[in-house]
């Protein structure tokens, strides 16, 4: 039998994490990177063009120059005739929403920590003149240790940096 395309990468699929307005998310094991990562699978036949065509690419584009210990790290992206396939860094412990509903009050202490988390993830991106524009608590997802990982660059603009160094 031959090899899925992602197979062929290297990468073993599992069971749907999650799914937004365009795509579904699923836990898969990479070969090549020794540890589970999470694909976000978009299909060409059915979004909307202004996604596919603008949104989409300048996801990836944004994605591939940002490296931070509280972003989502890019791996790559694989293009089919009928799907897109991001590859990213897979967080185990869900979005800060989730942890929201099932914690409830949020200590002073972890806030304080996940607020500088954050701080430092949008200061990284306003340096390299990237702006998220949709930061929500579904957008901040956490890892093995709980820190968090801003993701979903969706709607981001880059190159916003002006000629005098300012946003």
């Amino acid at each position: 039998q031959k090899p899925s395309v992602l197979e062929s990468h290297g990468y073993f699929v599992g069971r749907s994490v999650g799914s937004g307005s365009y795509a579904t998310v699923k836990i898969a094991r990479s070969e090549r990177h020794k540890c589970n990562v999470a694909i976000k699978i978009v299909s060409k036949l059915q979004e909307p063009a202004d996604y596919l065509e603008k949104f989409l690419p300048r996801e990836i584009e944004v994605v591939k120059g940002l490296k931070h210990d509280n972003l989502i790290r890019y791996y790559q992206a694989i293009e089919t005739t009928h799907r897109v396939y991001i590859i990213m860094e897979y967080a185990e412990n869900g979005c800060l929403l989730d942890i929201i509903k099932r914690d409830g009050k949020i200590d002073d202490d972890r806030a304080r920590k996940w607020f500088m988390e954050l701080v430092n993830a949008i200061e990284y991106c306003h340096k390299k003149g990237v702006v998220h524009r949709d930061i929500k608590c579904e957008n901040l997802l956490m890892d093995t240790n709980y820190n968090i990982k801003l993701s979903d660059f969706g709607f981001a603009r880059n190159n916003m940096i002006k000629k005098n160094g300012q946003m």
